[in-house]
């Protein structure tokens, strides 16, 4: 025998039906892992772009694809496919800096290249020791030798050319200099050429040890010191 539904039956189904609505909305709606996951994804393959600026493009492209297969909901193909960028990405960042590297510290053992430097080396080494030049400083004839800075006051704009015009005050000690030269490098004779500004003058002993002055004439002859 079914029993019949009373009255109190009818009103626990129309409180269970009334709820139900109301008990489904109130339930917390379930977060989508995958998502997530992508999300993260999406994160990493931003963070890697910065290592490999010259690869916009390619990103531009994977942010696209990226954004496409997620929009039709195919978040397991999207996922996929970002994962593979990132590590694209990872395997020419790598690549790079060890190209990069080797570009470094790659010995330049060329013997063509290192016999031309050493000839341009030397080329210029004979150009210093020509003008009276060199690596350390000091007083130095013109021209590199004794008999090519002797020369004759209308010889002396030839031979001074470009180089350092040795001043007045430097008299007294290119003279010690020129009084210690011994051998070929000995002085034709103790006078020098100095200059006042732009005069040049006589720079020489006098009887008295102390050092003097004379204007300068065509026909004087005087050795042409720089100092270096």
């Amino acid at each position: 025998m079914i029993p019949y539904p009373t009255r109190r039956t009818y009103a626990a189904l129309a409180l269970i039906l009334a709820a139900g609505p109301l008990a489904a909305q109130e339930a917390p709606e379930a977060r989508d892992p995958q998502g997530d996951q992508l999300a993260a994804c999406f994160a990493d393959r931003d963070r890697l772009a910065l290592f490999t600026t010259d690869l916009s493009v390619r990103l531009a492209d994977a942010r696209q694809a990226c954004a496409t297969s997620d929009a039709t909901g195919d978040a397991q193909e999207a996922l996929s496919l970002c994962q593979a960028e990132v590590e694209q990405h990872q395997r020419i960042n790598i690549t790079l800096n060890d190209r990069l590297l080797a570009c470094e510290t790659a010995p330049r053992t060329d013997p063509d290249r290192i016999a031309e430097l050493e000839a341009e080396v030397a080329r210029l080494e004979q150009r210093l020791a020509n003008a009276g030049l060199g690596s350390e400083p000091g007083y130095g004839y013109a021209g590199g030798s004794v008999w090519s800075s002797f020369v004759a006051g209308d010889e002396l704009e030839r031979v001074q050319g470009g180089l350092p015009k040795l001043g007045i005050d430097a008299c007294p000690a290119a003279l010690d200099w020129l009084a210690q030269q011994g051998g070929a490098a000995r002085a034709v004779r103790m006078e020098i050429w100095v200059w006042d500004g732009d005069d040049p003058q006589i720079c020489r002993r006098n009887d008295d040890g102390t050092t003097g002055l004379a204007p300068a004439r065509p026909q004087d002859e005087a050795h042409v010191v720089i100092f270096r």
